[in-house]
C-alpha cells in the first residue's frame, strides 16, 4: 500500500479494515529536519558511531573464499527514525524487537499502551516456544508466562518511552494516533541483544525482518573496544564484550563449516586475538590487584608472633 492510499484510508469515519503502518522510515527524507531523536539514542548507538554521515561504511566481506575477495559497501542500517501510523482499534502481538535492540518512542498524537514483559531467560524459552507454535498468532502469550509478570504502561502525547533491550511487549492503539520512534543497540546490553539474535536465528526469522548488518555491527565494536582498552570501561560492560567475544568465535566457526575455502574475516583478521589478549591481560591484573604481598604471620605457642619468610 503506497502512504496516499493509507491516507484516503486514515480519513475515512467508516474503516472496513485496520490499517497500522510500522515500517515508514524517514532517515532520508525532509521529515529529518523536523524530528530529532532523543540525544542518549545518537550517543549510544554503535550504528551512529560506526557509520559515516554519507550512509556508507567501505567493508570487507564477513566470510569469503579464492573467487570472493573484493571490498563492498555497506550500507547504514536505517533503523533509527521510523514514523508510525496507527488506527484506532490496531493491535501489535507480542515481540521483541530486532536484534534486541533498544527503542525510542515519542507519541505525537493519540495514545498506545505497551504491555510489557521483563526480559529474563524463563521468559525467553517460554517466548521462543510460542514463536515456534503453530497456534501463536491464537494464543495470549502473557497466558504461558507466571502471574504478575505482565505490566500496562500508558504513552500519552508529548510523552517519550525508552525501551531497554530484549523487553517482550505487545501494543495496543485506542484511538488513531501518530508515533514517532526508533531502534538502536550499544554496548550497555550486549548479552541481552546476542541473546534476542540467538532467539531469531533459532527461529529462522526471515532476514528482512532483523536488525541490518548486526553481524558486522558486532565486529565493528569489538574492534573499536580494542582500540579503547578496558579503561575507564565499567565491569558490566567488559563483561558484554567477554560474550561477545564467544559469539564471534561461534561465527568464525560457522563460516569455516559452510565454506572449506574460509581463510578468515578479512575485514577484522584479528579481532578475535587481540580481544583474547585483552582479556588475559585485563584479567590477569585483576588478579594481581587483589594479591596481597604482605607475608603471612604465624603466632607462636606462646603468643609470639614471627613472619614467615
Amino acid at each position: 500500500m503506497t502512504l496516499g492510499a493509507f491516507a484516503e484510508n486514515w480519513k475515512q469515519q467508516n474503516r472496513e479494515r485496520l490499517y497500522n503502518m510500522l515500517s515508514f522510515e524517514f532517515s532520508h527524507t525532509p521529515l529529518m529536519k523536523l524530528i530529532h531523536a532523543p540525544e542518549i539514542m545518537y550517543k549510544l548507538s554503535w550504528v551512529n558511531k560506526f557509520w559515516s554521515k554519507e550512509g556508507q561504511r567501505q567493508s570487507r566481506r564477513l566470510s569469503s573464499d579464492s573467487t570472493i575477495n573484493g571490498e563492498y559497501y555497506a550500507p547504514k542500517p536505517n533503523v533509527a527514525n521510523f514514523c508510525l501510523l496507527g488506527m484506532a482499534g490496531s493491535y501489535t502481538d507480542f515481540h521483541i524487537d530486532f536484534g534486541g535492540s533498544s527503542v525510542w518512542y515519542h507519541v505525537y498524537s493519540g495514545q498506545k499502551i505497551f504491555y510489557i514483559i521483563q526480559p529474563n531467560e524463563e521468559h525467553f524459552t517460554l517466548f521462543s516456544k510460542w514463536m515456534a507454535s503453530p497456534t501463536h498468532s491464537q494464543d495470549f502469550f502473557n497466558e504461558l508466562i507466571p502471574s504478575k509478570s505482565m505490566t500496562k504502561v500508558v504513552i500519552n502525547p508529548g510523552e517519550t518511552v525508552l525501551l531497554p533491550s530484549g523487553y517482550i511487549h505487545s501494543v495496543y492503539t485506542p484511538v488513531d494516533s501518530i508515533v514517532f520512534g526508533g531502534n538502536f543497540i550499544h554496548e550497555l546490553n550486549i548479552a541481552r541483544q546476542l541473546r534476542v539474535y540467538q532467539i531469531e536465528i533459532d527461529s529462522e526469522t526471515d532476514p528482512k525482518f532483523m536488525f541490518p548488518e548486526f553481524e558486522i555491527i558486532n565486529w565493528l565494536a569489538a574492534k573499536s573496544i580494542i582500540e579503547r582498552t578496558f579503561e575507564a570501561v565499567s565491569p558490566d560492560i567488559i563483561d558484554g564484550y567477554r560474550v561477545l567475544l564467544q559469539h564471534l568465535k561461534l561465527w568464525e566457526n560457522r563460516e569455516k563449516k559452510k565454506n572449506k575455502n574460509y581463510k578468515g574475516n578479512l575485514q577484522f583478521p584479528d579481532v578475535i586475538k587481540k580481544l583474547e589478549r585483552m582479556f588475559k591481560d585485563f584479567d590477569k591484573s585483576m588478579k594481581e590487584d587483589c594479591y596481597d604481598p604482605k607475608p603471612k604471620r604465624k603466632v607462636g605457642k606462646k603468643g609470639a608472633v614471627s613472619s614467615r619468610r
